[in-house]
Order: C-alpha cells, then structure tokens, then sequence
C-alpha cells in the first residue's frame, strides 16, 4: 500500500512522528526517555504493515513490548493472535502456540487458572509440527495444578462452560 510506505518513509526522514507505542510516547513526553531510544513501532504500524505485505511477520502484531511496557502481558496478543488464526490468509504459527501458552501463564499465576484452560483450548488442531498432544497435555498439568483448590464455580465453568472432559480430571 502506498500510503504505509509514504507514512513509513516519512518518519524514518524526521518528517512525520514515529509510531512509538502509546506507553513510549508517554515515557518521551514526560522526559523519562529520549523518544529516539525505541527501536520498535507499536501494533498498529504493525497491522498497516501485515496488511501491506503478506509475508510481514505476524509476530510483530502479537508481541507485547509493541503495546504494553509489560512485556508478559499478553493479553491483547491472544486477542490478536486468535482473530488472525481464524482467517484463512493467516495459517496457525508457531507464534500462536506461544501467545496461547504465555497468556495461559499468566492467567494462572494471577489465580484464573480455569480461564488459562480456556485459553489453552484455542490451540489449533492439527497443530504445529513438534507440538502435537500439546493441548491436552497442558489442559491435565493445568487440573493437575489447579484441581484441588478448584472452588464449586470453577468447577462448574470447566465442566459445562468450556466443557473439559471429566476423565482428563
């Protein structure tokens, strides 16, 4: 697209702001950081450029640093990563795999462990060279973990909302 590489060739020659993640354009403001010490452009230049060419990283979409100045929130990149995965220009990456498990991380250790298996039930099948059984695995060590702690809710949302089988209990 013409307009992404007009907009990109101006900013890399100091004619049109650089596309800094929102929380780095903040940073730079407010003087906490020289806005010329990122090196890297936020999620939305990185969407005008997966929309421009086809071969662009996905990768860059997803990556929290590109958003987030947490880099292991990922809570956008599974959004992401989940709406790219269900188009058919966009086959399931290696990056998904990553973003899925990551997220599931996350939702464990702030104790929404039932919402990690959710997550972790995203993961595509067949799934990705080296990866296979990797969903069921990962659902059984999350119950393995979580089960015992398991309030009647919990209990429930497994069983009848996301519908986990009893026998990987």
């Amino acid at each position: 697209c013409d307009a992404v590489n007009t907009y990109e060739r101006a900013f890399r020659r100091g004619r049109s702001a650089t596309p800094l993640p929102t929380y780095a354009t903040r940073a730079a403001i407010s003087g906490e950081v020289a806005a010329d010490s990122f090196v890297f452009f936020d999620t939305l230049f990185h969407l005008m450029k997966l929309y421009e060419q086809r071969s662009y990283g996905l990768w860059r979409v997803v990556d929290p640093k590109y958003y987030t100045p947490f880099e292991l929130d990922y809570s956008l990149a599974f959004q992401l990563a989940t709406l790219f995965a269900s188009l058919p220009r966009f086959p399931p990456q290696r990056s998904l795999h990553a973003v899925l498990m990551n997220y599931a991380a996350q939702l464990e250790v702030l104790g929404l462990w039932h919402w990690a298996l959710y997550v972790v039930l995203h993961m595509p099948d067949p799934q990705p060279a080296g990866t296979s059984h990797l969903k069921e695995q990962a659902i059984r060590a999350l119950l393995a973990r979580n089960v015992a702690s398991a309030t009647a809710e919990q209990q429930r949302f497994v069983l009848e909302r996301i519908r986990v089988p009893l026998t990987w209990w």
